[in-house]
């Protein structure tokens, strides 16, 4: 089968011995394809990158990186390549060196052919076992997924918007397909907001349900982890991490089948690799600072996110530290915190005297990531990052920059806060979600379902219901459930474990939790009280 053949580099700094290698045995033959061969360490380790082979057999001696070096950089990167050294006899001990650090075999110089076609048949034969049980553990996943289709893409939008918390509902993602490494494409339709503003909302349902289409067939059949739509105009793919070696090749197709069957333009953000479910808003992120460089490269294109186009790795990193926070001052829309948020950002920026290009490209990314937070409370704010492009462009100074978007951004602030809303239409809202968690508390409910209630978005909600109650959502509900849990322990002779899925907690380990951090004893132990009390 296609599928199961092995991808195999060669790596020797002898010409002689690696023209020796190419022919000592018919490679395809036995199901070997040769993707790349080379002289040095630096050769190799390049072209591992570039084709990810399976296999690796490479000489141990060679100059600047040598073979033990080159396994070494390459397991870090991809731990399933597999290596079979070749050393001469005087090299016995570094040959065993190379099995104790994950080698897989090695042959002995001068080579016997029989030994090298039985040693590469064997590694071989270990990378389909593996390949196997990999595809087995993958249907194997998808099979027991007990969550439905629709609630898991729920649930993953909602850790990549930043709410996730262990236990609880989450433990049934906990044990999905992302305990492992994957990466993300995140899917953006080009001039989305002008497509918008032409189509009815007609035409938009059935333009974006021809998209999904095209999209959900092609992750499909390449093997998609899941393929959901995010926000207006963006899907979402995630990948195991082993597509990465097929990525361009899928964000062309993408791209291409997108133009030809839909008529429409995307561009694509590939994110870095990551690891566990907690890890995914982290992911996600990564896969939108590379779909914004469009705004400089132009859309129909794939981008992926590369550490290395950004100037100084400190300047960023206390950047994204200041993201974080105005991020959380902008939840609460404390205008006076995200402007000293954003004098800061200035300040950073300034100090680093980073070029015109990158300064620019900073604020655009920090806009977007602003109005991204702010758009279901303000619609309006949907063209923003298109609108201040131009205004950065031809500002003449970082802090001209600086004070655009900051103008920007409190404007949009200002027009939450200030407009839209009476205290009483809040109040009627807040109490239709009191009333919605009242009703409905002993069932699996979240902040959107509360939101949906209240006839706001997850946003808006979020604000006004901190704002109303001096609590946030998750401290209301997990109260109100406790408050009946104590009257349950209480009054009636029903079993903790049955009072506990009465008021909403499946996992009776969990509410004991909850329950011991809220009122400072177990369910038990609080029954005994009250009826001591009571006696």
């Amino acid at each position: 089968m296609e599928n199961d053949r092995i991808r195999m580099l060669i790596v020797d700094d002898e010409p002689l011995i690696l023209r020796s290698l190419k022919q000592a045995v018919d490679w395809e033959a036995i199901g070997v394809d040769i993707v790349g061969e080379a002289r040095s360490g630096e050769e190799a380790l390049r072209l591992c990158r570039a084709e990810m082979p399976d296999l690796v057999l490479s000489d141990i001696r060679m100059p600047s990186i040598d073979g033990l070096e080159l396994m070494r950089r390459v397991k870090r990167e991809d731990a399933d390549t597999v290596f079979i050294l070749i050393s001469g006899y005087g090299e016995f001990e570094y040959a065993r060196e190379g099995l104790r650090e994950g080698a897989f075999d090695y042959i002995l110089k001068p080579i016997d052919h029989e030994e090298l076609e039985a040693a590469v048949q064997k590694a071989a034969a270990e990378i389909r076992i593996a390949r196997e049980r990999r595809r087995e553990e993958d249907r194997l996943l998808h099979s027991v997924q007990t969550l439905s289709m629709l609630a898991r893409e729920r649930m993953y939008a909602q850790v990549m918007e930043g709410i996730y918390e262990s236990g609880g509902k989450w433990q049934w993602l906990d044990q999905s397909e992302l305990d492992k490494r994957y990466f993300m494409f995140l899917i953006g339709l080009d001039q989305f907001e002008q497509l918008r503003a032409q189509w009815s909302d007609g035409e938009y349902r059935l333009w974006m349900f021809v998209v999904r289409n095209i999209v959900e067939e092609i992750g499909e059949r390449e093997g998609a982890l899941a393929v959901f739509p995010f926000h207006q105009g963006e899907w979402v793919m995630l990948w195991a991490a082993s597509a990465r070696r097929k990525q361009q090749e899928i964000a062309g197709e993408l791209i291409e089948a997108l133009q030809r069957y839909a008529r429409l333009t995307v561009s694509i953000g590939i994110s870095r690799v990551f690891e566990g479910l907690p890890s995914l808003e982290e992911c996600y992120q990564s896969a939108k600072r590379a779909l914004l460089r469009r705004f400089y490269s132009g859309g129909g294109q794939w981008f992926p996110d590369e550490e290395a186009h950004r100037s100084d790795d400190r300047t960023i990193g206390k950047l994204r530290a200041l993201e974080r926070r105005l991020l959380n001052d902008i939840k609460v829309l404390n205008g006076d915190r995200v402007g000293k948020a954003l004098d800061e950002w200035g300040e950073v920026v300034r100090e680093a005297s980073l070029p015109r290009e990158i300064v620019e490209q900073l604020y655009l990314e920090l806009s977007a990531l602003i109005r991204r937070q702010l758009e279901f409370m303000l619609p309006d704010t949907g063209r923003g990052d298109e609108l201040l492009l131009p205004l950065l462009r031809n500002s003449e100074s970082a802090e001209e920059m600086l004070a655009c978007l900051k103008r920007k951004v409190l404007e949009w602030i200002g027009n939450i806060t200030d407009g839209g809303w009476s205290k009483e239409q809040i109040r009627a809202s807040i109490q239709r979600a009191k009333d919605f968690i009242a009703d409905q508390y002993h069932r699996d409910i979240g902040i959107d379902d509360a939101a949906e209630a209240a006839g706001v978005s997850v946003s808006h909600f979020c604000y006004t219901f901190k704002q109303e109650t001096g609590m946030t959502f998750l401290e209301y509900l997990t109260r109100f459930r406790i408050d009946k849990a104590c009257y349950m322990l209480e009054h009636t002779d029903v079993k903790v474990f049955q009072v506990s899925q009465m008021v909403g907690y499946q996992d009776a380990k969990y509410f004991s939790q909850v329950f011991r951090k809220m009122m400072g004893c177990k369910p038990s132990e609080f029954r005994e009280q009250m009826r001591r009390k009571g006696g």
